[in-house]
């Protein structure tokens, strides 16, 4: 599916949400710069194993964010995101940096915390909305909906939107650097 193919779709789930339909117009607004190459190729061990090597893996993937972050930009936020690699190995991922220069708009605030990368073939038949709720991913009470922002690899970088009144402080004033990792690892994290 094109991009606009999916927002098409997306909206067709929610025939009757202007407040969906509202946001998306919204999210045309938002600037996404990815990075061409991925800042890093790496293998996540299994989740049985997460617990013993959290804090190393953190540790080394923090140390490489640094040689990245852009110096001077006050402004800007930048995720460092988890997508599976192309070939499909199994827990074999890259480290994908997004620059974020705005993401509130209007009265909305789209949550860079819960920026994500879903397989197109994960979501197409439910819409992401209902595969979200599914998987339980970054769920969050105040969330409105999931907008698409991009097409990348096989699928979409999704965002979810909430009312800027019901934002969370971190939400409100993420850090400058922000790791998402995969929801399956992520949810460890506590």
């Amino acid at each position: 599916m094109f991009y606009h193919e999916v927002r098409h779709f997306e909206t067709q789930q929610h025939k009757d949400d202007s407040t969906f339909k509202y946001l998306h117009s919204l999210s045309e607004k938002l600037i996404f710069n990815v990075h061409p190459n991925p800042v890093e190729s790496f293998f996540l061990p299994a989740i049985s194993e997460w617990d013993s090597c959290n804090s190393g893996f953190m540790e080394r993937i923090e140390n490489k964010i640094k040689s990245y972050m852009p110096e001077g930009d006050c402004i800007s936020r930048y995720v460092y995101l988890c997508v599976n690699k192309k070939s499909g190995e199994k827990f074999g991922y890259d480290l994908i940096q997004i620059e974020i220069p705005l993401f509130v708009v209007e009265s909305y605030l789209f949550d860079i915390q819960s920026l994500c990368h879903v397989r197109t073939v994960d979501f197409c038949n439910a819409g992401i909305d209902e595969y979200m709720r599914r998987k339980k991913r970054h769920l969050n009470s105040a969330y409105l909906s999931w907008i698409p922002v991009l097409p990348f690899q096989e699928g979409f970088i999704f965002i979810a939107a909430l009312h800027i009144d019901k934002a969370l402080p971190n939400q409100l004033y993420p850090p400058k650097a922000t790791i998402n990792l995969p929801y399956e690892y992520w949810k460890y994290l506590g």
